[in-house]
């Protein structure tokens, strides 16, 4: 099996994760413009971000877990060892989380306060049936240094969800919301179904053999890594899981007029931000391995190389999104939904986008390091911080107190692990490269949209941003031609002082 090197690997799963999210952004925001609106979508997503939660849970720490077992492993036998173990481990522990979900369904709806959503429920729960075998198949050939599995995967998933649901919601259109949700989340058990099964084809060419075989000891050694990563890299949907749990019944305690048409909103905004959060997981899910060999071997040069080529790309990717998204949030809104209400969301929540992207690279670059316990407390810090954000602020912001809690909370997230970078590494991020240099080229995007907007719509606004914003990103050598051109040849990139 030919190995890919962490260049070559973070483009392919970035670019397949973009193409993942974009999938899903065809499918999402039509379906909220034509059919279910903001009501309609608070209604799937109480469905989704419980799915999302387990889906997430079980592909983010177990496939990064598997592959640093599979990459010490001494034998293609204890490779197998460990891959069966996992499978029947995650398989047998999602089945039963979906079974409980398709009977507790009305359960799970009421306290959410959304009681709507309890067919969406039942109609997603087959779906963690099958993400056991795909976080399983993920980590092993993530951990042979193959990312083109992982990534068919993903774009397979994700057309999954598009077409199946997208048909079954038009089909069930003269129905009640509730059952039009449920028609719309169908794709996502026939996503997960496809995406298992082209890892298995894979598999199968690879002549990996799954037997019925469990090791306590590999269980052991899974579960001491996959915990942490997963606590970490699972941040986004367990913010959307808490959200899903506190907004409406707050908003509801509070007498706000539309609690479901305003979480339908705040759905929207966690919508826009996931697409360079998703890049950038994909880009840490690559730096991990490579980081973790540079640190055993003590070379400190590659160290900081990846480290920060990791960290420039997320920051790249990040931060026109964030300046879009708080310089012209009403337009954004409009052009892709028809409706801008509670566009105030959108700009409290922008800058999570860099903040987590940000957060997941230096999370990684960490966990490579063998620092997983530091990340474990930064991301539970976090965690905590969101709940007692959301219960405070939506008291007394409403809606959009969600917004704001959500970037304070990935705010306390990137600073608790900027802290232990700097008492646990040797890396050197530079104020120059890193913090200067994104900053200024954000400004330029937001200024430029935001004129822009004064006299063209959404769409050449933002290509106006773009085409202000990535000069400046080559010209400040924020990022340069050189390196641009090594990452997508997957060669070796040079080290400079940055």
């Amino acid at each position: 099996m030919k190995k890919q090197s962490f260049i070559t690997g973070a483009v392919l799963l970035a670019v397949a994760t973009a193409l993942g999210k974009i999938f899903s952004a065809i499918f999402k925001i039509p379906l909220d413009r034509m059919f279910l609106h903001a009501d309609g979508m608070a209604v799937f997503n109480g469905a989704y971000n419980i799915y999302m939660f387990f889906f997430a849970v079980a592909t983010a720490g177990i496939p990064l877990a598997i592959s640093q077992l599979i990459a010490s492993s001494s034998s293609k036998e204890e490779e197998e060892s460990v891959v069966s173990t996992s499978f029947f481990f995650t398989t047998s522990l999602l089945s039963l989380s979906g079974a409980l979900i398709f009977v507790f369904a009305d359960f799970i709806a009421s306290l959410t306060g959304i009681e709507e959503s309890a067919s969406a429920l039942r109609v997603m729960a087959p779906a963690l049936i099958f993400c056991g075998a795909t976080a399983t198949l993920r980590g092993y050939f993530q951990g042979k240094r193959n990312m083109t599995p992982s990534a068919l995967s993903q774009v397979a998933d994700s057309l999954g969800r598009l077409t199946l649901g997208f048909a079954l919601a038009f089909a069930f259109l003269s129905f009640p919301i509730g059952i039009i949700s449920a028609g719309a989340i169908s794709g996502v058990p026939f996503g997960a179904f496809l995406s298992a099964l082209i890892l298995t084809v894979f598999a199968k060419k690879s002549f990996l053999h799954i037997k019925p075989r469990f090791s306590s000891s590999h269980l052991k050694r899974l579960l001491y890594f996959a915990i942490p990563i997963t606590i970490t890299a699972s941040l986004h949907p367990i913010f959307n899981m808490a959200d899903t749990i506190t907004v409406v019944p707050m908003l509801k305690s509070i007498s706000w007029a539309t609690p479901h048409h305003s979480f339908g909103c705040l759905s929207r905004g966690a919508m826009l931000y996931a697409l360079p959060v998703s890049i950038a997981t994909a880009v840490a899910t690559s730096v991990l391995p490579a980081i973790a060999e540079s640190a055993k071997k003590g070379d400190t040069l590659s160290l900081n190389r990846d480290s920060s080529m990791a960290m420039r790309l997320a920051l790249a990717i990040s931060i026109p999104c964030s300046a879009g998204f708080m310089a012209i949030p009403e337009d954004i809104l409009q052009f892709l939904f028809e409706n801008s209400a509670d566009y105030q969301t959108l700009i409290y929540i922008a800058l999570s986008a860099t903040l987590l992207s940000t957060g997941e690279v230096t999370a990684c670059i960490l966990q490579g390091m063998g620092r997983v316990k530091a990340t474990v407390v930064c991301a539970l810090l976090s965690i905590g911080a969101k709940f007692v954000f959301n219960i405070v602020l939506i008291k007394f912001l409403g809606i959009n107190g969600a917004a704001i809690s959500t970037s304070l909370a990935y705010f306390v997230f990137l600073i608790t692990l900027m802290l232990a970078l700097r008492r646990y590494t040797t890396i050197k991020l530079t104020a120059s490269s890193h913090l200067v240099k994104p900053v200024f080229c954000g400004a330029l995007c937001f200024m430029a949209a935001y004129i822009a907007s004064f006299f063209m719509p959404a769409f050449f606004s933002i290509l106006t941003a773009a085409s202000v914003y990535i000069p400046a990103v080559f010209l400040t050598k924020f990022i340069d031609f050189d390196e641009l051109n090594q990452i997508f040849s997957g060669h070796k990139i040079e080290y400079s002082n940055r």
